[in-house]
């Protein structure tokens, strides 16, 4: 695992979960309630107490505090859902990509030397032709991407699909036409 050093910005996605799937010994973490629902609002405060992140997020989301010099400080993110909060997460101390702090993974370091990214772009492109006889509309158009995550040696399976049929530009194909998406 690369140790983030220095300066810089720091990215966490939001796995949701409680402070037993925490996986450092450096800083800490407090439930407060185990009951969390899907769309939780995340305040991150740096150690002189400035507001560097507020927002609301979902399972899967990603969460950047912006250049403020905390991966040299202490920074408490307090996570609240319903209004209420449900958790603290003190980070301090040595911080390594893919840590987990209750529910938040750290994905993304940027210090001052180098860039240490867990996430990388992709993009998919999608060949849609038409060969059989006659005209044909596309209609429904679904990718499912399956997941394999593991957390404290216990592996976590799903699946996640979405309807992308909106990305589909020209609906109706003529025998031999085809388009991208």
């Amino acid at each position: 695992q690369k140790q983030c050093e220095g300066g810089g910005i720091l990215s966490f996605t939001y796995i949701g979960g409680d402070c037993s799937q925490s996986t450092t010994q450096s800083g800490s973490c407090e439930d407060f309630d185990t009951h969390i629902s899907e769309i939780i609002e995340i305040a991150c405060f740096t150690d002189d107490s400035n507001l560097s992140f507020f927002g609301e997020v979902s399972v899967g989301d990603l969460i950047t505090v912006p250049e403020s010099g905390t991966l040299s400080g202490v920074l408490t993110c307090d996570i609240f859902s319903s209004g209420k909060k449900k958790q603290t997460v003190y980070l301090d101390g040595d911080l390594y990509l893919k840590d987990i702090y209750g529910g938040l993974q750290i994905e993304n370091c940027n210090d001052d030397d180098n860039d240490n990214n867990c996430l990388i772009p992709v993009e998919y492109a999608y060949t849609i032709k038409n060969i059989g006889e006659s005209l044909m509309d596309v209609t429904s158009l679904e990718r499912t991407i399956f997941i394999r995550r593991i957390i404290n040696n216990i592996t976590q399976e799903g699946e996640a699909t979405s309807n992308l049929i909106e990305l589909v530009k020209n609906n109706s194909l003529e025998v031999g036409e085809n388009t991208i998406v």
